[in-house]
Parts: structure tokens; C-alpha cells; sequence
């Protein structure tokens, strides 16, 4: 088995000094005179000796240890419990992560926006309307954030929703503007990277969830308006239409807890980034470091959605209000 040249897992510094002076025996653990990082020489010359076999940073299936790295990673206890600072960071593989929950995040609103898009197409073409104007799927596709028609039909998202999954986008950075943490322990980058690429990993789903929901109950309620306008006035009103309006209710009401996104999210990364800090750095101020971390990128989330050009985050807010009032 090749050994690696030792190195303190935590801050970089070179010990193959201090391992070339060993004469007639070698000690088991050792630590770090820079940072004060307690180690075992072992995991020093071996890295990947006890590397978890879900590791998509070291598996040979990278395509299915990618999904058992996420999955693992909304348990966050055992996830940092299980990947040490000594093994290996391969920071080429945590690129392609990032690069691909990105995709994800884009992909779950885009699905969701096609089908508004298209929804709205349906309303215009039932109504007779000429203020819809609908856009073609592909530029839909590929850029899903526009609203559909500015202050009459709504986007696919609640501000919160953006504020939530910006918050958990500038935690890596924030956590690197720690700069006393940093400063005292000498912290690697690459630790920020190794965590920056599994702490997206239940985004997707969540903006899934309200992306569908969503466009679900608009659809629904396109067809309700449909079926509406083929009916008399008098008869009663169709089967399909009272199904299509309790879809378009039960949607609606996934929509109005969209603000839940951000309490969700504050929670997630208050839990990640304390176990990371916690169980993998091993930082004894950790509680302080990862209150700091999420209320800077909450704050700053806060900024950029709110002083966006055309944001709605004051009005969702007050629509907020108003539904717990009800």
C-alpha cells in the first residue's frame, strides 16, 4: 500500500519533518504544532484506510456514490461522523457536485415554469384573453424566473423561496469570511468546498415540492375555468370541475406555506454546519462560528431579494400575514 506524505488534516502543515526523525520507534498519535489539531499517524500515511464506502469523493461508481453521499448527508450527525478531515479531499469531484445540484435547483423550477407557461397559455386560449402573452417552452426552460406576466399571473415561487435557497448558498462563503477562525486554526479551503458540496443536498427536492404544487393547481384551476365556461348558468356545476377546484385548493395550500422554505432551511443549516464544525473540524467554539455563519447569510439573502429589480418579497410577506390571520 503507497503511503501519502503526512500532513495536519486540518491546516496543511507539513510533518514529514518530524516523521524523518523518528529513529527506533514511531509514536501512534501526534499534534499539530500550528494549529493544535490531534491526529493518528496512521491516518497520516493511509487516508483512505477508513474512507466510508459511500464517499463519492472516493468511490469508483462516482454516479451512484454521489446519490448515497447526499442521502447520507441529511443525516448530518453520522455523515461528519463518518468523513474525517484525514481522508482525502478530492476537490475536482466536489466541483461536479456543486455543478450538478445547481443543475438540479434550475431544473425543479424550470419543470415547474413549463407548466405554468403553459397553463397560461390554456387560460388565454378558454378566456379569449390577449394580455397573456405566452412565451415558447424552450426559452422557459432556460430561463424559469421571469414571471409569466408581471403582477397578474405569479411566479413559481414565493420570495421566501429565494431567500431560503440563497441562504444556504452564501453559508460556504461565510463561513470562509470567519477570517478569526481561520486566522487561529489555519483552516484548508478545501474543508468549506467538501462541505459546501453535500450541504445542498435537500434543495432540489423542496423546491420541487412547491414548483409542482404550484403549477398543479394552476393547471387544475385552468380546467376548472374551462369546464366553468362550457356549462350553463343554471346546471350544476361538472364533476371534473369540483375535482379540478379541490386540486387547485390543496395546490394552493402548499403554495401559501412557501414561507415555510425558510424556516426549513435556517434549521437544516444551523444542523450541517454545526455537526461539520463540530464533529469534523472539531472547533470548540462551533455553536458560536455556525450562529454567525447562517445569520450573515440569511441577512445578506435577505438584502439581495429584497432591493432585487421587481421583487415581491414585501407583498408575500404581507400575503403571509394575512393567511395566518385567517
Amino acid at each position: 500500500m503507497d503511503t501519502a506524505s503526512p500532513q495536519c488534516p486540518r491546516c496543511g502543515y507539513d510533518l514529514s519533518g518530524l516523521a524523518a526523525s523518528w529513529r527506533e520507534s514511531c509514536p501512534m498519535t501526534g499534534t499539530c504544532s500550528e494549529c493544535g489539531h490531534s491526529y493518528h499517524w496512521g491516518d497520516l500515511f493511509f487516508p483512505l484506510r477508513h474512507a466510508p464506502a459511500w464517499s463519492f469523493e472516493h468511490s469508483p461508481k462516482p454516479a451512484a456514490a454521489l446519490a448515497a453521499s447526499w442521502w447520507r448527508a441529511l443525516r448530518p450527525r453520522s455523515f461528519w461522523s463518518r468523513l474525517q478531515m484525514h481522508h482525502t479531499i478530492v476537490a475536482p469531484r466536489l466541483w461536479i457536485a456543486l455543478a450538478i445540484v445547481l443543475l438540479l435547483l434550475h431544473l425543479a423550477t424550470g419543470v415547474g415554469m413549463v407548466w405554468l407557461e403553459h397553463t397560461a397559455g390554456v387560460i388565454a386560449a378558454q378566456t379569449g384573453s390577449d394580455w397573456l402573452r405566452v412565451r415558447d417552452p424552450w426559452s422557459v426552460f432556460i430561463n424559469p424566473y421571469a414571471r409569466v406576466v408581471a403582477n397578474q399571473f405569479p411566479g413559481v415561487y414565493a420570495a421566501w423561496v429565494y431567500v431560503a435557497v440563497l441562504t444556504a448558498l452564501f453559508c460556504p462563503g461565510a463561513f470562509v469570511m470567519l477570517r478569526q477562525t481561520f486566522t487561529r486554526l489555519g483552516l484548508r479551503r478545501d474543508h468549506v468546498l467538501r462541505a459546501a458540496g453535500y450541504s445542498l443536498a435537500p434543495l432540489p427536492l423542496l423546491l420541487l415540492v412547491f414548483s409542482l404544487a404550484r403549477a398543479i393547481g394552476a393547471y387544475g384551476s385552468a380546467w376548472a375555468l374551462g369546464l366553468t365556461l362550457r356549462t350553463t348558468r343554471s346546471g350544476p356545476p361538472d364533476g371534473l370541475t369540483r375535482f379540478c377546484s379541490a386540486l387547485d385548493d390543496a395546490a394552493g395550500r402548499i403554495g401559501a406555506y412557501q414561507w415555510l422554505s425558510m424556516p426549513l432551511t435556517l434549521a437544516w443549516c444551523g444542523s450541517f454546519w454545526w455537526f461539520f464544525a463540530r464533529r469534523y473540524l472539531k472547533l470548540a467554539d462551533a455553536t458560536r462560528a455556525t450562529t454567525l455563519l447562517v445569520l450573515v447569510s440569511f441577512l445578506a439573502a435577505l438584502a439581495v431579494v429584497t432591493f432585487w429589480p421587481g421583487s415581491t418579497l414585501a407583498r408575500d410577506l404581507g400575503t403571509t400575514l394575512m393567511g395566518m390571520q385567517e
